[in-house]
């Protein structure tokens, strides 16, 4: 069977939801800059909804170097470890890269391990 996905910004949720698409793809960034009251609150969307947010883009925030002398390993692994959980949380399945990280040839083998790390803790997650 084929399942239909929109990607959409979060505060679309319940439109989407409406409209009959069988799940949703949204920003990872917006979502680990939620307050905790906030991420309560799209949990509780979530749970009442018929789909989940399954999928996430944009996986790295421009701010968090990941090649070059200001790699800050610790704030990636906070990142990482944030966005991941309430990735999870709210059904997510897979995380796609960013075109800049996408585009780098050359990603020291610290972060690699770090992303494989992190997104090994997703379960049956794909890149897309």
């Amino acid at each position: 069977m084929i399942r239909i996905g929109i990607c959409s910004p979060m505060d679309a949720f319940e439109t989407v939801a409406q409209m009959g698409f069988d799940y949703m793809e949204t920003g990872l960034v917006p979502l680990y800059r939620l307050s905790d009251e906030d991420f309560s609150r799209m949990c509780e969307r979530v749970d009442r909804a018929p789909i989940r947010i399954e999928a996430f883009n944009g996986m790295l925030p421009g701010t968090l170097p990941v090649t070059g002398p200001n790699v800050d390993g610790g704030a990636l692994d906070e990142y990482l470890e944030k966005s991941f959980a309430r990735a999870r949380r709210l059904g997510a399945s897979a995380a796609a890269p960013t075109a800049s990280i996408a585009s780098i040839t050359s990603i020291h083998a610290i972060l690699q391990n770090r992303l494989t790390e992190h997104l090994l803790l997703l379960g049956e997650t794909r890149l897309l």
